[in-house]
């Protein structure tokens, strides 16, 4: 179920927005779905928007993903590079 007035919701509600479709990939493989999907649209950007409300379950995803997601690699200092 899709929420397309999140916004006049009162009280508000936190909500999470995810710019990232391996992510929301991600959080639907583990049972978080979007309440709220639109496509930002800048002169220069056009990207989907995936809204989810903030709560313990996402919370502890979301603390996985940063715990698993590979690091970038050092450009200047990377191995090889003695």
């Amino acid at each position: 179920m899709f929420i397309r007035n999140i916004e006049d919701i009162s009280p508000p509600i936190k909500t999470y927005k995810c710019f990232s479709p391996n992510l929301a990939i991600f959080l639907t493989n583990n049972n978080i779905l979007p309440v709220y999907k639109y496509i930002y649209n800048n002169s220069s950007i056009k990207k989907y928007v995936w809204v989810y409300i903030m709560c313990d379950d996402l919370s502890k995803v979301l603390k996985q993903w940063t715990d698993n997601k590979p690091q970038p690699k050092n450009v200047e200092g990377g191995e090889g590079n003695e």
